[in-house]
């Protein structure tokens, strides 16, 4: 029985062991050298004949737990470099990609060049400076001459634009001063409440202004102070005053 048992050990070590090997021809065709040379190992530890022959060259025997220890390590060794080298072939692939989709780009602006140069000058045209320089982006590449001019003048374009916006938003500025300014004119000393208003609106508008800063400073106290005395008025009129019981 025992006998019987080793002979169907040696068998089942036989066929896993050649089984592995033939799966290593898969990682060495893929490119995966390192990960087959890693799966030969296994098999080798598996196979009877190969480990006779290593233990008639270093009389040197492997026990079971040595065994399936190396041939652990010489698994995650494999898997380590198999995942690599998916993450290679995915990079080489999504580059391959881009590659082919920049050269579809070349090819249809080759065929289109008229039509495409024409569409963006209508667009520096109309002033869609953002959409003429998104267009220009798409062939950079190409390095074409009136496609560059095409782009700087979008660009300059847009940062004219941003400085007549800006422009407009200064002086829209300076006009709502002068005109808060003119109307604290008219406004009373003693009214208050309107001349903080005036002056918070105006120190919203130009917070780096010192005098505005003061001018509400000191309205403010002023009003804090009135309140302060009315409130003081007001407690004096509530006074209760205690008379007295006369015995």
């Amino acid at each position: 029985m025992m006998k019987f048992l080793e002979k169907l050990q040696t068998l089942l070590n036989w066929i896993l062991g050649l089984t592995i090997l033939i799966a290593s021809l898969g990682f060495f065709i893929s490119g995966g050298v390192v990960s087959g040379i890693a799966i030969v190992a296994i098999s080798l530890l598996i196979i009877p004949l190969s480990r006779k022959l290593v233990y008639s060259w270093t009389k040197r025997k492997l026990s079971g737990k040595s065994r399936l220890g190396t041939i652990f390590i010489l698994m995650l060794v494999s898997v380590y470099f198999v995942k690599e080298m998916q993450e290679n072939k995915l990079q080489e692939e999504a580059l391959a990609q881009q590659e082919k989709i920049r050269q579809e780009r070349i090819d249809f602006f080759k065929g289109n060049r008229d039509t495409i140069i024409e569409s963006i000058q209508n667009l520096v045209s109309s002033g869609d400076f953002k959409a003429a320089i998104a267009a220009t982006n798409e062939y950079d590449s190409l390095k074409d001459d009136k496609l560059a001019q095409l782009k700087s003048e979008a660009k300059l374009g847009m940062e004219n634009e941003k400085k007549e916006k800006a422009d407009r938003l200064e002086a829209k500025r300076k006009a709502e001063i002068e005109k808060l300014l003119s109307a604290n004119k008219d406004v009373d000393e003693k009214n208050l409440d309107q001349k903080i208003l005036i002056y918070t609106k105006l120190v919203e508008l130009d917070s780096s202004n010192s005098e505005f800063k003061e001018k509400l400073n000191a309205y403010t106290k002023e009003l804090s102070k009135i309140s302060e005395v009315r409130q003081k008025d007001e407690n004096s009129k509530h006074a209760v005053i205690q008379i007295p019981n006369i015995a």
